[in-house]
Parts: structure tokens; C-alpha cells; sequence
């Protein structure tokens, strides 16, 4: 894998330990940039990346302004590697890891002001709903910030009252959707 944009443009990212990740593939993450950058502003913007995988969708944020990420992942093997990639990248200070659950992550960490929220599940899992539920009733993504849920073909995302629908892109059986959080009267 490679950062495809900003200050880190062209540098490998190790792939992960193991088979059960899958980064989103270079094209349709360049997609989904463009999409970001035209809708807000990612120079000192904040990262939430939840089943992070090979965290190739934060390292892409901090390439391209973001100033600080948080990535969340269940396995104690990718934590150790993000950690190493933060390390050999000289970002530690900007990356923050933690070994849990996405969804207990929305609903137990105190996370707010969030610019962008990547999420990518195992497709298998169909958890896209439920976290567009608790991204619903939960305030971790600021108005207008941006939440980018990639699923598979075989899931169908109902709408949510405090997001709105900003673009939908497919690759092959991954489909990403973009959303924006909406001010809400209270």
C-alpha cells in the first residue's frame, strides 16, 4: 500500500500481520479524498478511524493536513503495527491507538469534535447501521464534519435524521458512503 496524496505522497505503508484486513484500494481511496477535501477542510482537522485496519485511510488524513487521528481496532497484532507505523513515520504524538471495539469506542470513549470518521467493517459483520444509529444519538462528529462509511454490496444503509447523504461510490462489492453531520435544533 502507498499514501497516494499530500506530504507523504508515495510512501509504503506495510501491509498488516495476517489476512483479515482489506485497505481500500488506491483508486476509490482517491475518490473518497477528493470528496473530503471538497467538503471540508482537512488542514488541522481531527481523525476518528474506527476498525482501522492497516489505518491506510488515517495515514492518507495526515499526509493531507489532518493533525491528529485516533485509530480504533480490536486486534492487539494491528495495534502493535499502526504503533510501529506511527513510530517510522515520526507521528506518534499525532496518533493515538486503541484496542477495542468500533462500536463500544462510539458509545464509551468521550470522543467529540470528530472532522472525520472513517469506518470499514468486515463486511460480513453488517454493523454499518447500528454505527450510523449511535453516530446519531451520540455527538463524536462536529456539524458539518463528515462520517465515511465503506460496506458491502450486500448492506443498505437507512437514513439517520443528523446526516445527510453527501456522495456514494462502488468498487467491485465495496461501496462507501459519505455523509455530513447536520445541525440539529435541540
Amino acid at each position: 500500500m502507498r499514501i497516494i496524496g499530500g506530504t507523504l505522497k508515495r510512501t509504503i505503508i506495510p501491509s498488516p500481520p495476517g489476512d483479515a484486513t482489506r485497505p481500500t484500494m488506491d483508486q476509490l481511496r482517491e475518490s473518497i479524498f477528493t470528496v473530503i477535501e471538497q467538503t471540508v477542510d482537512l488542514a488541522g482537522s481531527t481523525v476518528l478511524d474506527l476498525y482501522a485496519g492497516s489505518g491506510i485511510l488515517s495515514w492518507e488524513a495526515l499526509s493531507r493536513g489532518a493533525t491528529r487521528t485516533t485509530m480504533v481496532d480490536t486486534s492487539a497484532e494491528i495495534c502493535r503495527h499502526l504503533r510501529s507505523i506511527a513510530q517510522q513515520l515520526g507521528r506518534n504524538e499525532d496518533v493515538k491507538i486503541i484496542r477495542t471495539d468500533a462500536l463500544s469506542a462510539i458509545e464509551g470513549l468521550q470522543l467529540t469534535e470528530i472532522d472525520c470518521l472513517f469506518a470499514d467493517p468486515p463486511y460480513a459483520r453488517r454493523d454499518c447501521n447500528r454505527l450510523m444509529q449511535l453516530l446519531n444519538t451520540h455527538d463524536v462528529i462536529r456539524p458539518g464534519g463528515l462520517a465515511i462509511i465503506e460496506h458491502g454490496d450486500q448492506e443498505f444503509l437507512l437514513p439517520t435524521e443528523r446526516f445527510e447523504p453527501v456522495w456514494q461510490g462502488a468498487r467491485g462489492p465495496s461501496i462507501v458512503e459519505i455523509f455530513r453531520r447536520i445541525e440539529t435544533n435541540p
